[in-house]
């Protein structure tokens, strides 16, 4: 099974992986996040996809999945500007880049900026502004024939019910609700 996760899944993974490889508590990681985020503390929807994230986790032991991040999550976290911040991601992303490359090595066609812009005007034609990178990043998804284009925008989950690539949370996986 093939996941692409959008970025900020993957900055979730990056602050509380100690937490859902079993390292370290829950509480451990909190506090480093609100440290880290001017002490904005975690909502409960947050912490359901990170708990949701950590049986992701635990399956993968037994499962095996393919994690894929995109280009444009990719360009979204060099964007972070505060160093610390953006040095948190640096070995989770670099073992998510080498995956990719493995599973894009594999495609006849390697998809394009252009390409994803396009395809994301056909499919998506009345999107706001404001969607676009989420957008590209599901389209892309699908051209990497993942099972699941993973995030946490409510909204735009709403505008991908007709596609054929199913867009959710981690707590919206049918095999992770039934562990939560």
């Amino acid at each position: 099974m093939r996941f692409v996760l959008d970025a900020n899944l993957v900055t979730y993974i990056a602050f509380f992986e100690g937490y859902m490889i079993g390292e370290c508590d829950f509480d451990e990681e909190r506090a480093y996040w609100e440290a880290m985020n001017e002490g904005r503390p975690i909502d409960v929807s947050m912490k359901v996809e990170i708990n949701a994230l950590r049986v992701l986790y635990q399956v993968d032991d037994r499962a095996h999945f393919d994690w894929l991040i995109s280009d444009i999550a990719l360009r979204e976290i060099k964007r972070i500007r505060l160093t610390s911040k953006r040095h948190v991601h640096l070995d989770l992303v670099q073992r998510l880049v080498e995956h990719r490359a493995d599973v894009i090595d594999d495609l006849v066609q390697k998809p394009t900026r252009v390409a994803l812009e396009q395809e994301v005007a056909r499919r998506f034609p009345e999107l706001p502004s404001k969607m676009l990178n989420d957008a590209l990043q599901f389209v892309e998804a699908d051209l990497l024939d993942a099972d699941y284009f993973l995030t946490n925008d409510r909204r735009f989950i709403a505008k991908t019910k007709a596609e054929s690539l199913t867009s959710c949370s981690p707590s919206q996986l049918p095999f992770v609700r039934e562990f939560m």
